[in-house]
């Protein structure tokens, strides 16, 4: 049986954090001991998330607005982050935006242009900064840290 609080001394990332499913990974985290970082491009979210849980759980949070499509803003986070905290165990790619919830056939070439920056750029600028650092992370073994990619149906529609 796994322990309640197996997290405990490990942090959390979580992007697209301030709502929906990554609001609940962030609560779900933080009621296994998890300490977290919350992103998204919205900072009443994030207050909104980081209030909810410090209502429930003693937990270290720290709150990033960033935008994960902007790599600058990316490196900036890893910053933010490492300052706070000496590891990073967990990171979930959840941010995403849906564009309309139309086929990528169908979409304007501006709207289809910030989906991908976000969803697929956003994704990979996110998991390229941490990557660097969570490899090096030596006191957790045999896993230095887990990556969580979050991906809804909507990538699944035929273009």
């Amino acid at each position: 049986m796994i322990e309640n609080n197996f997290l405990t001394g490990k942090v959390a990332l979580i992007t697209g954090a301030g709502s929906g499913f990554g609001r609940e990974m962030a609560i779900s985290f933080a009621s296994k001991g998890a300490h977290l970082v919350l992103n998204d491009i919205e900072m009443e979210g994030l207050v909104g998330t980081r209030d909810l849980i410090l209502e429930h759980y003693e937990r270290e949070i720290l709150v990033v607005k960033a935008d994960i499509s902007i790599s600058k803003e990316v490196n900036e986070m890893v910053e933010r982050v490492f300052r706070k905290f000496d590891n990073l165990f967990i990171l979930v790619n959840n941010a995403g935006i849906d564009g309309g919830l139309y086929t990528s056939l169908k979409a304007k070439e501006q709207v289809y242009d910030k989906v991908m920056a976000v969803n697929v750029k956003g994704a990979w600028n996110v998991t390229k900064a941490f990557y660097k650092r969570i490899r090096r992370q030596k006191h957790f073994k045999p896993i230095r840290g887990k990556i969580i990619n979050v991906a809804s149906c909507a990538g699944t529609l035929n273009g």
